[in-house]
């Protein structure tokens, strides 16, 4: 029955012997860490804890880890014991993705030491869309409280920014006359790209590309390769280019580059595609802006 249970179970199980070795492990937990059954059990539970953890937060943990888990088996006692907590994780194999695993820990008495039950459950999509409404409700405060196209387009880059991976990036404006792309603001791009892409020509494929108003999302290499290009000198991996369209048009390119992931993962697809369309709106109304003061200048000088 209690096998039964653990299987069944959406949450990650894993139960933890008196000598700190896991002796259960059950499905959910092969599904949200990526080790199977057989690679767990046997294990010592800190050891696959610290395996699952990204290096840039395993120096600060681990010590005091060890501590509190040899605290808990021998005691029964230990602060992380019986609440929640979250704690970064990677799935085996998988150094690039980020999770957010939630535990709950609580001591099981066998005499004069305990075992441990611990719950896991993946909470990464929820912090993903908290994270992304924490985004689109300061990018809209920031973009109603600005007529300026330059402030605008940067406010939007700074809101990609803050999207896991996310390196560089720039966003492009539509002639819509001429069909033309101008690049109107970037960060983190490297010169030579700069150059070499701030404008393009009506008829060339990455115009087309955009005027097909569908995001695209691959390998930087593979859309140079695509298009027909040559490579540059320069280190980016991920690319992904999302028009941004308004009343049926395209009207602006968001381009978005990774020097550290092959590939954007979905929540991160979602969200940029997200931040494109809440910025058409204002991006539209951000244009129709500008030439005010620009008319305003005009007819100074005429009256003058």
């Amino acid at each position: 029955k209690f096998r039964s249970f653990m299987e069944q179970s959406f949450d990650g199980m894993v139960l933890v012997g008196e000598d700190g070795r896991v002796v259960e492990w059950n499905q959910a937990l092969v599904r949200i860490t990526g080790l199977t059954r057989k690679q767990a059990i046997g294990q010592n539970y800190l050891t696959l804890l610290l395996q699952l953890t990204p290096d840039d937060s395993k120096a600060v943990i681990a010590e005091s880890l060890e501590r509190m888990l040899m605290e808990a088996l021998s005691t029964g006692q230990a602060d992380f014991l019986n609440h929640v907590t979250e704690w970064p994780s990677q799935r085996a194999g998988d150094v690039q993705t980020r999770h957010v695993l939630q535990h709950a820990a609580f001591p099981i008495r066998t005499g004069a030491r305990y075992r441990l039950g611990v719950i896991i459950r993946d909470i990464t999509a929820h912090k993903h869309i908290e994270h992304l409404l924490h985004i689109q409700r300061d990018l809209g405060t920031a973009l109603s409280a600005t007529s300026d196209l330059r402030r605008g387009l940067n406010e939007i880059l700074q809101a990609v920014f803050q999207i896991d991976g996310v390196t560089a990036g720039g966003v492009y404006l539509v002639d819509q006359s001429a069909g033309t792309m101008q690049l109107a603001a970037q960060q983190g791009l490297p010169p030579d790209f700069v150059k070499r892409t701030s404008f393009y020509a009506a008829d060339t494929p990455q115009a087309e590309l955009v005027r097909g108003g569908r995001p695209v999302y691959t390998r930087y290499d593979d859309l140079l390769a695509r298009l027909g290009l040559t490579r540059s000198a320069h280190d980016l991996r991920a690319i992904a280019v999302i028009p941004v369209t308004f009343n049926g048009q395209s009207i602006a390119a968001l381009n978005a580059a990774s020097y550290q992931l092959d590939d954007f993962p979905l929540w991160a697809r979602d969200a940029l595609e997200s931040i494109a369309d809440l910025r058409a709106s204002p991006i539209d109304l951000i244009r129709a802006k500008e030439p005010l003061p620009v008319i305003q200048r005009n007819l100074q000088t005429l009256f003058d």
